[in-house]
């Protein structure tokens, strides 16, 4: 999935995280916390900004609501320009 369209969803309590493409028809119910192509001002950043304020947005999840840094990991692996700025024996 590309930048532009990614949504990072997590859920502290279910130490679940997924990235979906914004807008989404999935039922998210149980994801309590969103960043990404959601926020109104996701349109003017650019491609590097982008990935900047993603990469931002899940670590905080990590820290602050304790989310399991490889679960945030593979969530982010689906974007392909996350997955570009990582060395390949991160992916």
């Amino acid at each position: 999935m590309k930048i532009k369209n990614a949504m990072y969803l997590y859920a502290p309590d279910q130490n679940m995280a997924v990235v979906v493409e914004h807008p989404s028809s999935l039922d998210l119910g149980g994801l309590m916390y969103s960043t990404g192509a959601c926020y109104s001002g996701w349109d003017h950043l650019s491609k590097p900004e982008k990935i900047t304020q993603l990469l931002i947005d899940a670590w905080q999840s990590v820290v602050r609501e304790g989310m399991n840094p490889t679960v945030v990991h593979e969530a982010l692996m689906s974007v392909d320009e996350i997955r570009e700025v990582f060395a390949e024996d991160c992916q």
